[in-house]
């Protein structure tokens, strides 16, 4: 691996990111479609629509030719909305290039296919084009990697030595990455937790307190669980930073962009116009969709990610599905 990474993406992780490894004194090129951004990012060193006061050293570029990103480096990171992972893949599989290693740090699945991003990736990118895929997620808000606040992540990757090579690639004094091999349960995780998260934030909004976050975080996770372990997950995952720890950063934070919409949607906001005030793309929308739909073809229980799906696609009121959930029928605790 040479000292060059390719950031797909010029958002607020793609920049976060983009921090992380000129820390580490490596150069790196951005691609972005738009050409306002890549000659802020070129000329002044700033990503001024996400980051005020971030200012990027000059190890950090930008460009619009998707083609000039993918030669600058055998390293590309994929920094991309969920709803964009596909055609982003396609894009980069017209290319001729050489084999890539490719991280992806994009949470979410795709609606009607259910399908993960690795499994997206596999299909759009040939074999020929790829040296292999690895999966980086974990409890971390972009707001605070740019502040070099300490943050953990999991790389996981079907090939373990992958997996270790982007840890060791990724860590420094403020990132610490640990390595997994369960593909399925880390990827399900980070994208079940969106769910719970606009979940948290409608209840938030409504004016309930703790003791209902902690129910409704406790009794997502079970949800988490249960679906995971359907899809062929290890349980022991959802009790790691890729289940219980992303869903407590994004089910109690303002940072996160589901917790925001959910705020607002509770506040009695309507869906529709919450969606058009956030600024930047909210993932669990999408996947309130996808797993909505999956989970009642398979019968699986999921009462929290049915309410969410209610108030979003079907127009339920929120104090409506509160008193659904208030009475459902007693039962013991479990957690699967």
């Amino acid at each position: 691996m040479n000292n060059k990474v390719t950031i797909i993406g010029a958002g607020s992780f793609g920049s976060a990111i983009a921090q992380v490894f000129s820390d580490k004194n490596m150069e790196v090129m951005i691609y972005t479609t738009k050409q306002k951004q890549e000659l802020e990012i070129n000329e002044n060193h700033t990503n001024k629509y996400y980051f005020s006061h971030l200012v990027f050293t000059n190890r950090v570029h930008a460009t619009v030719s998707l083609n000039e990103a993918l030669l600058f480096s055998d390293l590309i990171i994929i920094a991309v909305p969920s709803e964009a992972i596909r055609e982003v893949a396609k894009l980069i599989n017209q290319e001729t290039i050489t084999p890539k290693l490719f991280v992806s740090v994009t949470k979410g699945l795709e609606p009607h296919t259910n399908k993960m991003v690795s499994e997206i990736l596999e299909e759009e990118i040939i074999a020929g084009n790829r040296k292999g895929i690895v999966i980086l997620s974990g409890p971390s808000h972009a707001e605070e990697i740019v502040k070099r606040f300490f943050t953990t992540f999991v790389a996981v990757s079907k090939d373990l030595k992958l997996s270790e090579e982007i840890q060791q690639l990724f860590s420094n004094d403020y990132i610490r990455v640990y390595t997994s091999t369960d593909l399925i349960g880390v990827q399900l995780g980070a994208a079940v937790k969106n769910i719970l998260a606009i979940a948290s934030g409608i209840v938030a909004g409504m004016g309930y307190g703790d003791n209902t976050k902690a129910a409704l975080i406790t009794r997502g996770l079970a949800e988490m669980v249960r679906y995971g372990v359907s899809k062929g997950a290890d349980i022991n995952t959802f009790f790691g930073l890729t289940g219980i720890g992303d869903l407590i950063v994004t089910a109690t934070s303002f940072h996160s962009r589901n917790y925001q919409i959910g705020y607002k949607v509770g506040q009695g906001m309507e869906p529709k116009q919450a969606l058009l005030e956030m600024k930047t793309v909210v993932e669990g929308i999408r996947t309130t969709e996808a797993v909505y739909h999956d989970a009642k073809r398979n019968y699986i229980e999921m009462p929290i990610t049915e309410s969410v799906y209610k108030v979003f696609f079907d127009g339920y009121d929120p104090l409506q599905i509160m008193d659904e959930i208030k009475n459902r029928k007693l039962k013991a605790e479990q957690i699967d």
